[in-house]
């Protein structure tokens, strides 16, 4: 089977649970290097990953914590898995709720899917992390065997046990250049109290009272998740307050900018579903329509109306780009960014979300679908205010 055909049965699987999970998901690419773990969390199936105590575990046993302080190095841990080098794969897709034993994880999705994504992948290494899944990837590797590297679940403390990982993975590597630990014995894990959710909601408190307040960022810290708040976390926040100020910015300049252009040209015929009416509609009408209806219909209706210089192609990119906004500004407010496999439309219709068929969003670089959530790096800021002041250059030569 092609990495196409796999990918849309992976993303789509209803074999255990009838849709009540999103499967734990990664765009399969031309990747060089795999990771299979046993099972995604509760936490991983809706949060962000960045959140997620394992995924630092992960992180620092793939990269190391060496150049986390430079922010730019830490911002490419995750483009290595969103656009880089490594596919993430799960033996089980789902979260398992029954599952207390890593050595009884079920075998329906390997068994279905995991011998087919080595086989479609081809990767130059495989890195298998968790005890309870050796033998069970070990059977279905087959041949592949010879390029699978096997260790435990990665936990604080044990860094040393990954060397080896960083030395297999390093030479295929396309955005993190620099690995390495600063101080093997360094770390504490203060969290490890902590049980259950707890463990991610104090972190994200932790993070989200720094991102309101912008005190303490800039604190010299030797603590893992100091780091993480300051390099990952916290500025993710803030750019999911910026995409969501932005649209709001751009709702409210094109509502205004229709509401002008109307009451000055009295053409209230614009949409098309007040074109087909007996008589004229009343301003009260076209007013409650533009502020009804979402801006990139609006925009739609308007610019097919009155063309611009544009030309129809780019006219088309950018309308494009006005609904993938609104579709990821939606997401991020009734969502906190997680994205399921399908939703219900306001007709109460299951259809597809479009969002989760991706990878890296267009026309938006640097905005990322990072296992089932929207992450947002600094290269997709820079996107977002290019496209605020693209829309505003086009409303001038508009009016």
């Amino acid at each position: 089977m092609d990495k196409k055909g796999l990918m849309s049965n992976i993303r789509n699987c209803r074999k255990c649970n009838s849709g009540v999970y999103t499967p734990f998901f990664f765009p399969m690419k031309d990747q060089e290097v795999m990771i299979i773990s046993a099972v995604p969390s509760m936490q991983a199936m809706y949060k962000p990953l960045t959140s997620i105590r394992f995924f630092r575990r992960l992180c620092l046993a793939l990269f190391g914590d060496k150049y986390l302080r430079e922010k730019e190095q830490c911002d490419n841990y995750l483009r290595e898995f969103c656009g880089g080098n490594i596919y993430w794969t799960h033996y089980y897709k789902c979260f398992a709720p029954d599952l207390k034993d890593f050595f009884q994880v079920s075998d329906i999705c390997a068994a279905s899917y995991l011998k087919d994504e080595i086989n479609a992948l081809q990767p130059k290494q495989i890195i298998v992390f968790g005890d309870g899944i050796r033998e069970k990837v070990r059977a279905l590797a087959g041949d592949k065997e010879q390029i699978c590297l096997f260790k435990p679940f990665p936990a604080t403390g044990a860094e040393q046990t990954f060397d080896e990982v960083r030395e297999k993975i390093k030479p295929y590597l396309k955005f993190v250049k620099k690995a390495g630990f600063a101080n093997k014995a360094r770390y504490s894990t203060p969290e490890s109290a902590l049980q259950g959710n707890e463990v991610h909601l104090r972190f994200e408190s932790d993070a989200f009272e720094k991102m309101f307040s912008e005190h303490r960022l800039d604190t010299p810290t030797e603590s893992i998740e100091e780091i993480w708040h300051k390099n990952l976390v916290v500025p993710n926040m803030k750019r999911y307050i910026k995409l969501v100020s932005a649209y709001s910015f751009i709702e409210n300049q094109i509502q205004v900018f229709l509401l002008d252009y109307m009451a000055r040209t009295e053409l209230y015929t614009i949409f098309k579903e007040l074109r087909g009416a007996h008589q004229n509609p009343s301003w009260a009408t076209v007013f409650k329509a533009i502020k009804d209806r979402p801006v990139n219909k609006l925009m739609r209706d308007f610019m097919e109306y009155k063309p611009s210089k544009l030309g129809r192609c780019r006219e088309k990119q950018f309308l494009n780009g006005l609904n993938t906004l609104r579709l990821i500004r939606n997401q991020i407010v009734h969502e906190g960014g997680f994205i399921h496999a399908q939703k219900y439309s306001l007709k109460g219709q299951l259809k597809d979300n479009c969002l989760y068929h991706t990878s890296n969003i267009q026309p938006f670089p640097g905005i990322f679908i990072f296992a089932n959530t929207i992450y947002i790096a600094q290269e997709g800021e820079k996107s977002i205010l290019q496209f605020v002041k693209d829309l505003v250059d086009l409303l001038c030569e508009l009016q």
